[in-house]
């Protein structure tokens, strides 16, 4: 998955992930066994990312603890996109709740100042 905030990761990064995605995982995802690059009936086209296994219950907990993401090989796995987002779907569930919620609750306020106003 693309990187949104750099400035959590190690500036090595880079190099990291392509360690872990063509190195020590082959190319292959670590999960389901995908190569990078095979395409999918759909006509997607695998990519092999790294990603933290840091959801609820994984062995890294270095962005709640650090604030940063880190670089240790028992704290990632080379994923496809598929595996990926699978492991990050519970996370997204919850973000993306939260964030219904202060937008609601935020909707809610500006209604009761126009409301109040009349």
């Amino acid at each position: 998955m693309p990187v949104k905030d750099k400035t959590i990761y190690p500036p090595y990064w880079k190099q990291f992930s392509e360690f872990i995605r063509f190195t020590r995982a082959e190319g292959y995802c670590e999960d389901c066994g995908i190569p990078n690059g095979f395409r999918r009936e759909n006509g997607a086209v695998v990519v092999l990312t790294v990603a933290h296994l840091d959801h609820e219950g994984g062995p890294c907990e270095c962005l709640v603890t650090l604030g940063k993401k880190c670089a240790k090989p028992s704290h990632v796995a080379a994923l496809c996109q598929k595996c990926h987002n699978t492991l990050d779907a519970p996370a997204r569930r919850i973000n993306a709740a939260a964030t219904l919620a202060a937008k609601l609750d935020g909707q809610r306020g500006l209604l009761k100042l126009a409301g109040g106003a009349r």
